[in-house]
C-alpha cells in the first residue's frame, strides 16, 4: 500500500503541492515495513526450515560427545569426554512473566585453550524465582539430577542407571506434537488441586494453538542424517548393549 500511495500520489496531494513529501514519506514507509518483515522471518526460521531435532551423542567406548549440527560435511562436532568443559549457562530474565532459563553447556575448546565452538546438553528448565530460594532449588536440582545421568553413563556405563522409563518418537505427527506440549498440562489435570485443574483447562487452548504451530514448523524442517564415520563409531554390538546413547 505505502508502495503505490509513493508512486500514485493523490490528485488532493499533488493540488497542495505535496508530491515530493509524499514520494519521500510513503518510500520510507514501505522501506521500514519490509525490514519490519524480513526481521520477523528472521525469527520464523529458527524454528521453521531447520532441522526437527539436533541430536547429541554420548559414546562411552570410544569417550566421545558427538553434538550434530548440520548436514552434510563438518556437521558434527566431535568433543573427548576427558577433554570437556561444562558450565551452567545462565541467562538473564526477560520475557513477559520475567523468567530465566538455565542449560548446562560444552564448550569446545582449541589446542591454545580457546573457546570455538559450544552447544547445550540436556534438560533446559525456567526459573521464575531466584536459585537460592525453595523453589529455584528445586528446578536447579532437575537440571543437575538430569546432567548427572549422562556424567554416570560416560563413567560407570549403563549398568547402574536406573532404566528409562520413556521415550520421545523422533517420528513428525500432529499425535507427537500434542503429546511434547500436552505433557506437563496433563499433569496439572491429574494434580488433583482445584485451583490446578482450573488453570489447566484454561491453558488448554493456547497449548492447542501451540501444538498446531509446533506441527507445522515440523512439517517444513528436514531430519538430521549422522555421517557414515558417526554411526560406525556409535553402533552398538551385542556384546556392548547400552554402551551408547543418543539424546
Amino acid at each position: 500500500m505505502f508502495i503505490w500511495m509513493a508512486i500514485e500520489v493523490s490528485p488532493a496531494l499533488r493540488q497542495k503541492g505535496q508530491t515530493e513529501l509524499t514520494h519521500w514519506g510513503c518510500g520510507f514507509l514501505a522501506l521500514s515495513s519490509f525490514g519490519a518483515f524480513l526481521w520477523a522471518t528472521h525469527f520464523l526460521f529458527v524454528d521453521c526450515f531447520n532441522y526437527t531435532s539436533k541430536p547429541i551423542r554420548f559414546n562411552r567406548p570410544n569417550r566421545t560427545i558427538y553434538a550434530f549440527k548440520h548436514n552434510g560435511p563438518d556437521g558434527v562436532v566431535a568433543v573427548p569426554w576427558d577433554d570437556t568443559l561444562f558450565y551452567i549457562e545462565r541467562s538473564p530474565k526477560g520475557g513477559l512473566f520475567q523468567t530465566a532459563a538455565r542449560v548446562v553447556r560444552c564448550l569446545v575448546l582449541n589446542e591454545k585453550g580457546q573457546v570455538t565452538d559450544s552447544f547445550p546438553i540436556g534438560k533446559r528448565v525456567v526459573l521464575a524465582s531466584s536459585e537460592e530460594g525453595p523453589l529455584g532449588q528445586q528446578v536447579m536440582n532437575e537440571l543437575y539430577e538430569d546432567f548427572e545421568y549422562y556424567r554416570r553413563f560416560m563413567e560407570e556405563g549403563s549398568a547402574l542407571l536406573p532404566p528409562v522409563e520413556s521415550f520421545l518418537s523422533k517420528e513428525v505427527s500432529f499425535q507427537n506434537s500434542i503429546s511434547f506440549l500436552f505433557k506437563d498440562e496433563s499433569a496439572l489435570l491429574k494434580s488433583g488441586s482445584v485451583f490446578l485443574v482450573v488453570f489447566g483447562i484454561i491453558g488448554l487452548v493456547p497449548y492447542f494453538i501451540f501444538s498446531c504451530a509446533n506441527y507445522v514448523a515440523m512439517r517444513t524442517c528436514r531430519q538430521p542424517v549422522w555421517p557414515d564415520d558417526v554411526e560406525r563409531a556409535c553402533r552398538v554390538l551385542p556384546a556392548e548393549t547400552g554402551e551408547s546413547v543418543a539424546t
